[in-house]
Parts: structure tokens; sequence; C-alpha cells
């Protein structure tokens, strides 16, 4: 049916494994942990993945994640979510966040702001398809460790603001069509880190072929390296703003 409901002699439940818990549970309408203890669940993979009905998550005040390692492919096609407020979670151990909000698609907006990912290695495919995101504010992001990242934005089609100014790019993760095809983006900052030749084809190729146009804001050395290198992005799409000294 439409509810899921656990039941328990206990006054609360504790669930210590989440390993795709949920997982296509497609006529599933909300979800409430309101009495659930998750403080020594270590695995949300696949968490709610394929609950392509979901509308509504309560995640209440017991629900932990101080200890979890692996939130990749947990909203994998919960096509009906149109908000997600994660400000509670605690992700200062999570290493794997794959595929975490792919084919999310009906998904409007999403706060991430408290995200610790200074231990995360995988990002690919983060968001892919999320195509009615305007806006990702991802500057408290650590992305120094971070080894994968292709396909972390592909087909975000309605995104216009992209903050990514704490991100890592003078290091060399794979990070192929990291912006495929996401043609409405406005504005990019990508903060003062100096970009490495070695990863401006990955980020940007093919990305300005299909913008009308974008503010960018980056340093100048990334500016110039842009500028020249083969993304094409010494156009008249591009305006340079406000550069990083």
């Amino acid at each position: 049916g439409t509810t899921a409901k656990y039941y328990t002699s206990g006054k609360y439940y504790e669930l210590n494994d989440a390993y795709y818990l949920f997982k296509d549970w497609t006529s599933l309408l909300t979800i409430d942990f309101s009495n659930v203890h998750t403080e020594h669940c270590t695995r949300m993979l696949g968490m709610f993945a394929g609950c392509q009905s979901l509308q509504s998550i309560t995640f209440g005040e017991f629900f932990s994640t101080e200890n979890v390692t692996d939130m990749g492919e947990m909203f994998y096609d919960c096509n009906q979510l149109a908000a997600l407020d994660l400000r509670s979670f605690d992700t200062r151990n999570v290493i794997d966040m794959h595929m975490m909000f792919v084919n999310c698609n009906s998904l409007e907006t999403i706060n991430l702001s408290s995200f610790n990912t200074e231990n995360v290695r995988w990002m690919y495919m983060m968001f892919q398809f999320c195509a009615k995101l305007r806006e990702l504010d991802l500057s408290g992001f650590n992305t120094f460790n971070v080894e994968q990242m292709q396909g972390m934005f592909e087909g975000c089609y309605s995104l216009e603001y992209l903050n990514l100014s704490s991100f890592c790019f003078d290091i060399s993760p794979w990070c192929s069509n990291f912006l495929s095809r996401c043609q409405r983006l406005m504005y990019l900052d990508l903060g003062t880190n100096d970009m490495s030749n070695d990863n401006l084809d990955g980020f940007f190729f093919f990305f300005s072929l299909n913008i009308p146009y974008c503010y960018i804001r980056c340093s100048e050395t990334s500016k110039n390296a842009l500028k020249q290198s083969s993304t094409q992005l010494d156009s008249d799409k591009v305006i340079w703003i406000g550069a990083y000294e």
C-alpha cells in the first residue's frame, strides 16, 4: 500500500542497517521516522531508491547520520519528491555519495548547508537529471579527497545558479560530463582555487555550446586557462565577473 509502519513493544525502534531498506517500494507516499533511532547505522546505501511515489519524509529528532559512511543512491529515482531539507544530516564520516539524488526530477529545492564532505571520495552522478533544480549552493563542500565526480550535474536542465566556490579544482578527479546539458546555467562561481589544465576539458567540454550566456566568477589564473583551453569558453556567451585576485 502507501504506508509503512514499524511496530515494536519498546518505546522506540532502533535501525542498525538501512541498506536498500525501502528499495522499489513504488507505491509508498510518506515515511515517518519520528521514533526511529539510527545512531548505530553505518549504511544508508539506496535507502529510498526506487520510491517513485514518495512525496515526503519526516526524519525526526532521533534520525542520526553521524556514523553513516555510505549514502550512495540514497534518494535514487525518488521522482515525486519536490523538496528535501537535509540540514539535520551529519555527514562527517560519509565516504560515498555517488548517485545520491539521481532522477529526482521533481526536486525543486534542496538544503545541504550542513553537509561536511571532507572524507567523501565518490560524488559521481550525484545530482544527475535533477531536472527542476534551479539553484545549488555547494559553497560548503570540501572536495579535496573526491576521486570521481563525472556527470555530477549532468541533465540539470533548469539549473541557473551554481556555487562551487569551495571545490578543489586543482586536483584531478575523474570529471567527464561534469556540467553536461546544463543549458540554462547563468551564474557559476568557481572560487579561488586555480584550475588544473588536466581538468578543463572534463569539467567544461561542450559547456559553452549549450548555454545562451553565463556569468562566471573565478581566479584570474583559472580565467586565463579557461579562455585559452579547448573548452571554447573564450566566447561572447561567457561574461567574466569579479575575478578573484
